[in-house]
């Protein structure tokens, strides 16, 4: 098993150093929601979002988060759904994502 090395700054380092326009931080925001659906539609809980375990790469000029540190977190035994897990389905992703995370990429 190999890991992607992910070269990028800390998500609030990168909100400040970018001075993203509300637009910039939502879709941001947007991508990071994006990345947990991901991990649950492959049956994986992350069980510790927060800003420093996401970094913010650049690929082609387009800032793209990579949920990192995944050393807490639990497969599952199938793939979330809403009947299998209705606090961290698919449909409610974006529920997941902590306070913190929001607060880190909304407000500088």
């Amino acid at each position: 098993f190999a890991m992607e090395l992910v070269r990028g700054q800390p998500l609030t380092q990168h909100v400040r150093s970018h001075d993203l326009g509300r637009d910039a931080r939502l879709e941001l925001l947007a991508r990071i929601c994006d990345a947990v659906e991901h991990a649950h539609q492959k049956g994986v809980i992350h069980r510790d979002i927060k800003p420093t375990n996401v970094l913010v790469a650049e690929y082609d000029d387009l800032a793209v988060p990579k949920v990192i540190d995944f050393g807490v977190a639990k497969a599952t035994a199938r793939r979330l759904t809403n009947r299998a897990c209705p606090s961290v389905s698919t449909a409610n992703a974006p529920r997941c994502v902590t306070c913190s995370i929001i607060a880190s990429v909304l407000f500088k």
